[in-house]
């Protein structure tokens, strides 16, 4: 059995506990890869039985700098007369 963890991390948290996971999962006989999504999409993720991902949470919300990443800003949306 294989696992892998995907991991964005803001401060290291995120990273910390991913790789307490990994630990945890090689331990119990389980191989485990980790894969950091700054990097891009890992490209063997369907050859693990196991995903597990992990992102920051800070007041139960995304990290501010990927929340503004992802939402699109007003000027980016088209006019309401072409919708």
């Amino acid at each position: 059995m294989s696992a892998m963890i995907l991991y964005w991390s803001l401060g290291g948290t995120t990273k910390r506990v991913a790789e307490a996971i990994a630990e945890g999962l090689r331990g119990a006989g389980v191989g485990c890869e980790l894969h950091d999504l700054r990097t891009g999409a890992p490209e063997d993720l369907a050859a693990h039985e196991i995903v597990g991902i992990g992102f920051p949470v800070h007041y139960y919300a995304l990290g501010r700098s990927r929340v503004r990443r992802a939402r699109p800003s007003s000027r980016s949306r088209p006019p309401r007369e072409n919708l």
